[in-house]
């Protein structure tokens, strides 16, 4: 019995090329959406705090103040528990980075080192919101010893907010693919089944149990979405393999992989399917005259 379902699933297919590829590019983009939106899910977290531990914030220290100090404001700061990394660059060491830079020896020519010793604080994504930026400025100028403080977020503050913009654009696409996808494939087994309405007639009068026509029904759906699964599957792997030969600075873990395959096989089947169960409900033991 199931290879006449299988049977009956794959001529349906075939009866209805034009729809039933359209509805496979449609149920393929809508699965590719879902993977993209559970893998923003997933690493919009780490790529937003990636964006913030690039971000350096330069503390200036007064001229006046000492080496030991200059230390306890470095302790300070990392005590405070925000940073990932706390370099202290003293007057020499900024003098020399300067000398090798431009080529002219300025303390030969001024007499002195003008340039103040500088603390460059790298800061914790996880450990660090966005609101908090300016407090922990603020904080760093309230040290005494500390002459300016140097921080420009707003670059990394656009990032952000196009990285949360784009992830909602994505979600708004993707329900709106499933929604379509699913209606689609609705469209394609309704008028598959009013192409076979007289076979249909003929099977309920001869007392053929309505099984016989819902199930090639479901698993034509099953099918598209199944293929729908694995198109975008392969493409996923095989850009896996791809950024895999890459240096980022983000690697995909192969748990993540894994999880996104089912995702994605989960999604077709479901959206293929549920296409189709609605396509069948109105099918019954009433016999269609039209």
């Amino acid at each position: 019995m199931f290879f006449y379902y299988f049977k009956e699933a794959f001529n349906g297919i075939f009866r209805a090329k034009l729809s039933s590829f359209i509805t496979l590019l449609i149920l393929s983009a809508a699965v590719l959406f879902t993977a993209v939106t559970t893998g923003l899910f997933f690493y919009s977290a780490k790529i937003e705090n990636r964006i913030k531990e690039n971000v350096s914030i330069r503390l200036f220290i007064e001229k006046s103040v000492s080496e030991a100090r200059t230390e306890e404001i470095k302790s300070a700061v990392e005590n405070l528990g925000y940073s990932s990394r706390v370099n202290l660059i003293s007057k020499e060491e900024a003098a020399r980075k300067l000398i090798d830079e431009t080529g002219n020896n300025f303390v030969e020519i001024l007499g002195e080192n003008p340039l103040p010793a500088t603390i460059v604080v790298k800061l914790k994504g996880d450990a660090v919101q966005t609101g908090d930026f300016d407090r922990i400025v603020n904080y760093y100028k309230e040290i005494e010893g500390i002459e300016s403080v140097d921080f420009d977020y707003r670059m990394s503050m656009r990032l952000i907010h196009y990285l949360h913009s784009a992830r909602t654009i994505v979600i708004a696409i993707s329900l709106f693919l499933v929604f379509f996808a699913v209606y689609f494939t609705y469209l394609t087994n309704r008028l598959i089944n009013e192409t076979k309405a007289g076979q249909f007639n003929t099977m309920k009068l001869v007392g053929a149990d309505i099984s016989t026509i819902k199930y090639p029904l479901y698993l034509r759906g099953f099918m598209l979405g199944i293929l729908a699964s694995a198109i975008i599957g392969a493409t996923i792997i095989l850009g896996y393999t791809v950024l895999q030969g890459l240096a980022l600075t983000i690697q995909i873990e192969k748990q993540s992989l894994y999880l996104l395959i089912i995702v994605v096989l989960i999604a077709g089947v479901f959206y293929g399917t549920g296409g189709s169960i609605l396509a069948a409900r109105g099918i019954n033991y009433k016999i269609n005259l039209k």
